[in-house]
């Protein structure tokens, strides 16, 4: 079996057992309890699929507002920390740039499949199954995972062309900057793959928190250093790319998981005899 296959069958297992993840750690809800005479405690009714929707709405404003807001302060902070952190780019390059062997070579391999674009399929294909169960905290991870790689991969889009940074393999330097150049030996700033596999995976975290969820965040560091050992992105890149795919992560897992919260409150009914 070529490596390829294999490694990127991996990589789709890894996203099957974030859903048996899901699956097994279904949240209890109870339908009524004991209450003082003349009233019944009943839960809420479940929400509808239209949930979806009005997040897709909702969450686009928040997500401009919060990276808005935050982004100048980014920026100002970055622009006194790139100095001295690229300084370390070139030798940190040096030491994990190859093709390693064995079964930290697959493990490599697995996790930067694991960033590649065409594993939004599965990330998509899994929201529509989580559809077919009844799992509503199964359902809203797997569409604040989806939600999260689309908005994390937009933000790493738009600031790989207006930075424009030399990739390594390009001989140039980590300083050697071609901004909104339209060639890819300029878009190393910062690694999509690397914000990529950290968008899907956070909200997973979020949602279901235990030693499986917890493993795959080392597979996501995984990803960053295969960028790194393929000559693909400086250390700073993949750090950056860490950044804003757990961010977006944890910012839309919070909003969702607060939400779910109060809907899952009780509400007092007067009981007419």
């Amino acid at each position: 079996m070529p490596s390829s296959v294999l490694t990127r069958g991996c990589a789709l297992l890894l996203l099957f057992a974030i859903a048996d993840a899901g699956m097994a750690q279904q949240a209890f809800v109870a339908d009524e309890f004991e209450a003082a005479p003349g009233l019944a405690l009943t839960a809420q009714d479940g929400p509808g699929v239209e949930r979806f929707l009005r997040w897709a709405g909702q969450d686009a404003l928040a997500f401009a507002r919060a990276t808005g807001a935050t982004l100048p302060v980014i920026a100002l902070a970055g622009s006194a920390l790139v100095p001295t952190a690229t300084n370390l780019d070139a030798p940190i390059g040096d030491g994990l740039r190859g093709e390693p062997e064995g079964a930290l070579g697959v493990f490599l391999e697995v996790g930067d499949r694991l960033g590649e674009r065409k594993m939004a399929v599965p990330v998509v294909a899994l929201f529509g199954a989580s559809l077919l169960t009844s799992n509503e905290r199964f359902q809203d991870a797997a569409f604040t995972s989806m939600q999260s790689a689309l908005y994390a991969t937009g933000v790493t889009m738009g600031l790989k062309s207006l930075v424009g940074r030399a990739r390594p393999y390009t001989d140039d330097g980590s300083f050697n900057f071609a901004p909104l150049s339209p060639s890819r030996d300029y878009y190393s700033f910062p690694s999509g793959h690397t914000t990529l596999s950290f968008a899907v995976v956070t909200p997973w975290v979020m949602y279901y928190p235990g030693p499986v969820t917890y493993s795959l965040l080392a597979v996501s560091a995984g990803t960053a250093v295969a960028r790194i050992s393929k000559d693909e992105h400086w250390a700073t890149d993949v750090l950056a790319g860490a950044a804003i795919g757990a961010f977006t992560g944890v910012f839309l897992a919070r909003r969702h998981l607060r939400e779910a919260e109060a809907r899952a409150a009780f509400q007092v009914q007067p009981l007419v005899s």
